[in-house]
């Protein structure tokens, strides 16, 4: 595993907003992408209304201040290539979605009110978890304040569909030398992997050259994972989510995390194709 950052993620789509989630997204971004990916910061101005009454959302010169903060703190992160766009379409989620699809990661800030709240507002966030074929990268604006050289932590639930945030975790930890954890659930459903879990674990070492922490509680998933995190506060959580539409989705363990969780959340499908 010698894949770098931008290697392993070289096109990313940040969509930019002008709250301090979206800068924090932004931030962490730039740092996924490295002098080697392309990072691309969205606005979309979303018009509302229809014929004489329709307006955009985001005014053309407010797009331009969001862009030319964006790119500011995205060059200061380290991202080398960076590409400005902005997006007449409407309604912002679809517009985003159908440009993330060209991409192979998509950054957004985390949201901040109820997950009921942005589901029936038809939040982007949650239009994400359910249709992506990508990694989502979800950050709340409190991730600013987190240490550069903080650990990277990865949940699995011990099945085969976890392996490739296992190993997403592995090569982004190698490439930053960031040191290493691992969280599982010891649940009743969980009790039929505890070889491929050590086995996952055996994986993150050999990776990474370090020792791996281990979490490993008799606990619900929610509960561990935010425990761990609290533990040792990591500048990255890696986990799978699968896909789950409508409101089934509401109570779904990744989307508990991304709600509650204080550092960025990379959701890692099982159909992800940044292979």
């Amino acid at each position: 595993m010698t894949q770098a950052r931008g290697q392993l993620f070289p096109r990313i789509l940040c969509s930019v907003d002008g709250t301090r989630a979206g800068y924090a997204a932004v931030h962490q971004a730039a740092r996924l992408a490295g002098a080697a990916g392309e990072l691309t910061l969205l606005v979309v101005t979303a018009p509302t209304g229809g014929g004489a009454f329709s307006y955009a959302a985001v005014s053309p010169r407010r797009a331009e201040r969001l862009l030319d903060e964006s790119e500011r703190i995205a060059r200061k992160a380290g991202a080398k290539e960076i590409v400005r766009l902005v997006d007449p379409g409407s309604p912002a989620p679809r517009v985003i979605l159908e440009r993330a699809a060209m991409h192979n990661l998509l950054a957004l800030g985390a949201p901040v009110r109820s997950w009921i709240g942005d589901l029936f507002l038809d939040g982007v966030a949650v239009a994400a978890l359910g249709s992506l074929n990508h990694p989502l990268l979800a950050v709340p604006a409190r991730a600013e304040s987190l240490h550069p050289d903080a650990r990277i932590l990865v949940a699995s639930d011990g099945t085969d569909s976890s392996d490739r945030a296992v190993e997403i975790a592995g090569l982004l930890a190698r490439s930053d030398g960031s040191e290493i954890a691992f969280v599982h659930a010891i649940a009743s459903e969980s009790h039929e992997h505890p070889h491929h879990v050590q086995e996952q674990i055996r994986r993150l070492a050999a990776a990474t050259g370090r020792e791996v922490t281990k979490f490993i509680e008799p606990a619900r998933p929610r509960a561990a994972i935010i425990a761990a995190v609290e533990a040792c506060n990591p500048w990255l959580l890696v986990m799978g989510s699968r896909h789950v539409e409508g409101l089934a989705v509401i109570g779904y363990v990744s989307r508990q995390v991304v709600h509650d969780a204080p550092c960025p959340v990379l959701l890692v499908p099982p159909e992800d194709l940044t292979r």
